[in-house]
């Protein structure tokens, strides 16, 4: 299976935190590709630091529900304290969408809610997969026209 998980970060050695989270996706599967690295302005609260965001497709035999649960103890073991909806995050990391159904449960939507408006997960996407389609058949380049996020975002660090 192929998954597109969005990763992001927003408090001190930022950097790290992706890097340690990447690592520990290769555990679970093949990382085979990741976008380069994006700085944006947070969403939601704004009184926080700007958050630095990357998408990788992982391969995996992993199914969604499983591979949730390790996305979610992964946060834990690499530091992450939940705090409020849309706080500061030392790590976070989504499923944003996979090659099979879509999901809609209480605790797992695939494809994830509102990632297209927001140009923190379509821009690293489209540098991840210029290729890649939504479930309507618009285009990564259709979705970013259309988006109504008009935050900052930087690339800092091309793939």
């Amino acid at each position: 299976m192929i998954y597109y998980i969005a990763l992001g970060s927003n408090l001190p050695e930022r950097q790290e935190h992706i890097n340690r989270a990447i690592q520990v996706l290769s555990a679970l599967g093949t990382v085979k590709g990741k976008s380069g690295l994006f700085e944006s302005d947070p969403y939601g609260p704004q009184q926080q630091p700007p958050y630095l965001n990357q998408i990788c497709i992982l391969e995996t035999e992993i199914r969604p529900f499983r591979l949730l649960g390790y996305l979610k103890a992964a946060e834990c073991l690499l530091g992450r304290k939940r705090s409020y909806r849309w706080g500061p995050r030392l790590i976070d990391l989504d499923i944003i969408e996979w090659n099979g159904e879509e999901i809609d449960s209480e605790i797992l939507k695939i494809p994830h809610p509102g990632f297209e408006q927001r140009l923190f997960v379509l821009l690293p996407l489209q540098e991840v997969d210029v290729s890649f389609t939504n479930r309507q058949g618009l285009t990564i380049d259709r979705l970013i026209g259309n988006c109504p996020d008009k935050g900052r975002i930087l690339l800092l660090d091309k793939k």
